[in-house]
């Protein structure tokens, strides 16, 4: 597929998925602020935010990996949406691209902000056990994302250093991954506790927005997965 690049954009289609209540997509848009907003998931969603002073950044990063010759003359957003799709667009039978979309950014330096929303199912009632599992992955994957930023300040939270908060963070994963869910909300709970480690990670390097946002998120899914073996 080939985006004409004279035809000016403002959203793009990296990955499309439409089987039943599989659905999953991942899109990449310009803000009216500006930034370049890239959604992905169903009906609860994680994001990541590249502001508008890096988008020269990005646009050389993204230049370095692509040869698009025909972007060329075009705006810059238009030309980093259209990059975007000629380096990460997907087909409905591999995998999203969310995760390598993180690695480039993370690669070539690009800062990003990371944000997870938690919604309802797809027919408007209350997430269920398991739609609640999977925002749990999503709460514990954008966790794991903030609190290895970089300038992060433990010396408040019970965790040594971003090593340390990964590892633990990484073993509620597994344990999700394999089935062992008898003890995640307890840990959820004590994770985003007032005066828990995340929170305060949180205040002391400048997150506080971000931490209400997992917090909320980690509340939604703990009545669905409380007592579950």
């Amino acid at each position: 597929m080939t985006l004409q690049p004279q035809e000016a954009k403002t959203t793009i289609c990296l990955y499309r998925r439409s089987t039943g209540r599989a659905w999953w997509r991942v899109d990449a848009s310009i803000t009216p602020a500006g930034d370049v907003h890239i959604v992905s998931g169903d009906a609860s969603e994680w994001h990541a935010t590249v502001r508008s002073d890096h988008l020269p950044a990005l646009l050389r990063a993204l230049r370095r990996m692509g040869n698009l010759t025909a972007s060329i003359g075009s705006s810059q957003e238009d030309e980093i949406l259209t990059r975007l799709h000629e380096l990460f667009f997907r087909s409905e039978d591999q995998a999203p691209p969310f995760e390598d979309i993180k690695t480039f950014l993370r690669a070539e330096h690009i800062p990003w902000e990371p944000t997870f929303w938690a919604g309802d199912s797809e027919d408007g009632a209350p997430l269920g056990p398991s739609d609640a599992e999977q925002a749990v992955r999503h709460v514990l994957a954008r966790t794991r994302d903030v609190i290895n930023r970089t300038g992060n300040d433990f010396t408040w939270s019970s965790w040594i250093d971003a090593a340390d908060a990964t590892e633990e963070i990484d073993g509620l994963i597994r344990s999700l991954a394999s089935g062992h869910v008898d003890h995640i909300a307890a840990a959820l709970s004590l994770l985003f506790a007032p005066a828990g480690a995340v929170q305060e990670l949180a205040l002391a390097s400048g997150w506080a927005h971000d931490f209400k946002q997992l917090a909320d998120a980690a509340d939604a899914c703990l009545p669905q997965i409380s007592g579950k073996r």
